[in-house]
């Protein structure tokens, strides 16, 4: 599970979610990761409350905020299926790392865009749009999201040993990290081509 700033206070609804359906979740381990800072301490207040109550039901649940980014990269490495919002820099990230399985959730156009990608490549599922962050900044949550359904979903990758390999296998080659490499190359490229331009 990811939050970065949270919006829509994902993190605060999946919770007591999933731990209702916490029986079927007994030999799993769910951790989050949050930014926190001056504008999200109120954020972050009520998503470790409602951690709390999941754990209080059963749910076996670990919140990261603000850790180092190498150890945030140790808990990515070792994460099996991630559930939460299909941001793109999230979503490449954990790719580069050596992938895994995806359980995507929209929250605006771009989000959704990506949960389609993540659904066509086979590595993970698209389980809907959560929230639309409108024009004006403000926030709408989508009342029609199937929050039973996200646990049914995250249950049968679960059970489902061969698909989730096969999607770990697909996530790892989705992006390899090496971006800024190619980029660099380009622009050196470009600069050969204009040698008055490289000596500025």
């Amino acid at each position: 599970m990811n939050g970065g700033a949270n919006l829509g206070g994902l993190l605060q609804h999946m919770a007591p979610v999933l731990a209702s359906n916490a029986k079927l979740f007994e030999n799993t381990e769910f951790t989050a990761f949050m930014l926190e800072n001056n504008k999200t301490s109120d954020n972050v207040a009520q998503v470790k409350a409602a951690f709390n109550t999941a754990r209080n039901m059963g749910l076996d649940i670990t919140l990261h905020c603000d850790e180092a980014q190498d150890t945030i990269h140790r808990h990515m490495r070792q994460t099996d299926i991630y559930v939460g919002a299909a941001g793109s820099t999230t979503i490449y990230e954990m790719s580069a790392l050596g992938g895994c399985a995806f359980v995507a959730i929209g929250a605006g156009h771009t989000q959704d865009e990506m949960a389609d990608i993540i659904h066509d490549k086979g590595i993970g599922v698209n389980a809907g749009r959560y929230m639309t962050l409108r024009d004006d900044g403000m926030i709408d949550l989508n009342a029609a999201f199937n929050w039973s359904n996200l646990s049914t979903q995250i249950q049968a990758l679960l059970k489902n040993d061969g698909k989730r390999t096969e999607m770990h296998r697909r996530s790892s080659l989705f992006c390899d990290g090496q971006g800024v490499s190619r980029i660099a190359e380009v622009i050196l490229k470009k600069s050969q081509c204009y040698p008055s331009l490289a000596r500025r």
